[in-house]
């Protein structure tokens, strides 16, 4: 589980914050941005597969609710 959603997770965040090391007169920081923010889509939809569902409520959901 480690390995498969926990490291990626955080390479992804790592590759995010990048974004801050690219020139700004580009417009590929805009083009950088959309394509890390469409792999943390993907990245998301994956984890939602693989983490089994369940009808408890989790707890932390309980309170924003």
């Amino acid at each position: 589980m480690l390995v498969g959603m926990v490291i990626p997770g955080l390479l992804v965040a790592l590759i995010g914050s990048l974004y801050y090391l690219l020139p700004r007169g580009d417009g590929s920081r805009i083009s950088y941005l959309a394509t890390v923010m469409l792999t943390e889509i993907m990245f998301l939809v994956m984890v939602t597969q693989v983490v089994p569902q369940t009808k408890n409520i989790p707890v932390i959901a309980i309170l924003f609710l």
